[in-house]
């Protein structure tokens, strides 16, 4: 889809398909905008910046991130060595010398009062 905004910029969006990234299936999308003459700190002809995004449903989350910006520069975000198996059950276990406390009488916290300048 393509949509162009009061200034004459013009945004583009593509579907890319899927892709296994990291292991996992994703689904990606290009991005492409193009500054008008003028329009950004007096340039002399039209700017394009570019960006891909990929993102794993599986995981709800991006895996892959890429801006390509008009001086040549590329920025890149990735999730990484992605495990799918189940976690360590010792991660979820309660810490030794943990207590649950219930408070049954009123308390009152009282927290610092900064200093005015």
């Amino acid at each position: 889809s393509t949509f162009t905004s009061p200034d004459g910029t013009v945004n583009t969006n593509e579907y890319l398909g899927m892709q296994t990234i990291s292991g996992v299936s994703a689904y990606g999308r290009k991005f492409t905008t193009v500054y008008p003459a003028g329009s950004r700190m007096g340039n002399d002809k039209p700017l394009t910046t570019t960006g891909e995004t990929w993102w794993a449903t599986q995981l709800g989350e991006m895996v892959l991130s890429t801006d390509a910006h008009p001086d040549g520069s590329v920025g890149k975000t990735s999730l990484r060595d992605v495990n799918l198996a189940e976690p360590d059950p010792a991660l979820f276990q309660i810490p030794p010398g943990y207590r649950v406390v219930d408070e049954a009488a009123a308390f009152t916290i009282q927290l610092p009062v900064p200093k005015r300048r």
